[in-house]
């Protein structure tokens, strides 16, 4: 599992050898598939990822002390990584293991794998489930709003599918808490020449909530021509401390049916899902804004 989180994935082999790809093995490739279907439902935050360091410069992969350079902690901490700024993966690296170990700096973070998914865990030295069927620990940080596709069998019908994002609000400020992201999206085949003249979508994501309400702001920061693109459909946010009104969401100002059968909000898990078919067409205008309210406030607790 730790190579699916490589920026590259792919199986290695020579004529005459030996099959070894996961479907050779019974015992891992109900495991393989979980992580594979993982890693093709966050490949949008990945491609932005792959897409900010070549417009940009940087790593799509980086230790953690990029992140965190005045914890020492995290200096010499080889055995986990990051995807981006936004997301951390402790791989299990000894045959036979378990449970992994791992270290989390100082932050918000949230769990996105079988163990605890959507609840805040304590930063620090923490031990991990990692039975070989379960997927291995992956957390997201808080303040962080990440762009991903339900998968399909391959990238090209994945890409067909509707957005969603996952949201992970700061935890710090119990007032008023938010997240960012962005998005970057071309037609998946295209060699880029020249940034300047390549088409592509670039879109920015913010969403804050208080007591009150709640709001995502959707900005369109590049337009692309001539390329569709899927709808937004699904928010996923965790930490939401409030229960929000399901018939009080406004799309642009103008009052939207949410689909009841696929919302839902667990005052528990404090996870909140908001979901409609054709919901959001990003590629309509340049800014966009859902926004709700609610009417019971929860705490935050920490796992």
């Amino acid at each position: 599992h730790f190579l699916l989180h490589e920026s590259i994935f792919r199986n290695h082999n020579a004529i005459r050898q030996k099959p070894q790809d996961p479907a050779e093995w019974a015992s891992v490739a109900n495991a393989t598939k979980k992580a594979n279907l993982f890693r093709y439902k966050y490949l949008p935050y990945l491609f932005s990822l792959h897409f900010i360091a070549s417009l940009s410069g940087g790593t799509v992969i980086r230790p953690v002390f990029y992140e965190y350079p005045t914890d020492p902690k995290t200096h010499d901490l080889g055995y986990e990584f990051l995807w981006g700024g936004s997301m951390l993966i402790a791989p299990v690296l000894y045959e036979g293991a378990k449970s992994v170990q791992a270290y989390l700096p100082k932050d918000d973070w949230y769990s996105v794998f079988d163990h605890k998914y959507g609840q805040l865990i304590q930063p620090g030295d923490q031990t991990f489930p990692a039975p070989w069927t379960s997927l291995i620990p992956v957390l997201v940080r808080g303040g962080s709003i990440l762009p991903r596709q339900v998968p399909n069998v391959t990238t090209e019908y994945t890409r067909k599918n509707p957005f969603e994002l996952l949201v992970a609000p700061g935890a710090k400020h119990r007032t008023n808490s938010a997240a960012e992201g962005e998005l970057y999206w071309d037609d998946g085949d295209s060699i880029v020449e020249h940034f300047e003249t390549y088409n592509f979508y670039h879109w920015k994501f913010s969403y804050s909530a208080t007591a009150k309400t709640g709001s995502l702001k959707i900005t369109m920061d590049r337009a692309a021509k001539s390329l569709p693109i899927p709808t937004l459909d699904t928010v996923e946010i965790f930490n939401y401390e409030y229960q929000p009104d399901f018939k009080s969401f406004q799309l642009n100002g103008k009052k939207v049916d949410i689909d009841l059968q696929s919302s839902s909000y667990n005052k528990e898990t404090k996870i909140l899902t908001f979901s409609k078919k054709n919901f959001i067409d990003m590629s309509s205008q340049a800014q966009i804004l859902v926004d709700w309210t609610n009417s019971v406030s929860f705490s935050v607790n920490y796992i």
